[in-house]
């Protein structure tokens, strides 16, 4: 969506779009993978593919949608969106879409799962759903909505994180997205376009 706004000799640009993706909280402190390619796949539809079916198929065990969670369940992973039966494509290892592409999924409707690598170690994945873009007067800015899978909220009764929900819906900016030597993390991948095969 874009409009222009003018009153007097200012004048703005703006731009944004949403995609009505639900977010749905790590429900381990490892299973942000999961959290996100849930987000994804309950989107596209039609399957509802739980967090620990994911964990099952990525780790062949056949218990963690046992309570409480089995420890060995609890990893770091990536989303199968295959097995699900889904297709999709992926930017280059270390390569975020540009902004024109990123704001292109946006508005056809389309979220972006993504993951950061942390300068630390570890990473962490997280579903892009929107962007708002203004140009006024010496302001510039391109923001990211972000489904943020963390903190974490156990499915299992008592959960693992302080409050009654978990996740939460940021706005960051363009560049944080891509990330670098000015942020904490750098970006691994992006996967676009999915869709059911």
């Amino acid at each position: 969506m874009l409009g222009l706004l003018a009153s007097g000799w200012v004048q703005a640009q703006l731009s944004f779009g949403i995609v009505p993706a639900t977010l749905y909280w790590q429900e381990t402190s490892q299973w942000c993978w999961a959290a996100s390619g849930q987000t994804m796949m309950n989107y596209v539809g039609p399957r509802d593919v739980p967090q620990c079916y994911e964990a099952n198929q990525a780790s062949g065990r056949n218990d963690c949608c046992n309570c409480p969670t089995p420890a060995a369940c609890v990893f770091p992973g990536w989303p199968q969106f295959d097995t699900w039966g889904y297709k999709f494509k992926e930017t280059a290892w270390g390569t975020a879409l540009s902004w024109n592409q990123l704001v292109g999924e946006i508005n056809a409707r389309r979220p972006v799962w993504f993951a950061w690598a942390w300068d630390g170690g570890g990473g962490h994945a997280m579903v892009a759903k929107g962007y708002f873009e203004i140009h006024l007067l010496a302001i510039n800015q391109r923001l990211v909505l972000v489904a943020n899978p963390w903190p974490p909220q156990g499915r299992c009764g008592a959960g693992n994180a302080a409050g009654p929900f978990g996740g939460n819906f940021e706005w960051r900016s363009y560049d944080e997205y891509v990330g670098g030597p000015a942020y904490d993390h750098t970006h691994m991948v992006d996967i676009y376009q999915v869709a059911r095969k």
